[in-house]
């Protein structure tokens, strides 16, 4: 698994916030003991930007 585009993490106590994290896209990173519970960390990407958005050809490459 990579890390790299995480750009939100956040960490919860309960497998109910979890599951609505990994319901709305996030991805569990890691699941840790902590005291007598587990403490589980997620992470969420940055959108991914369209290289193409706005992307248009000049007045010499159009056709007439």
């Amino acid at each position: 698994m990579s890390f790299e585009g995480i750009e939100v993490i956040v960490t919860v106590e309960d497998y109910v916030s979890t599951n609505q994290y990994l319901e709305k896209g996030w991805i569990l990173l890691s699941i840790n003991a902590v005291g007598g519970s587990l403490a589980y960390t997620l992470g969420r990407r940055g959108k991914k930007v369209d290289a193409m958005e706005g992307f248009a050809l000049g007045a010499h490459a159009q056709q007439p």
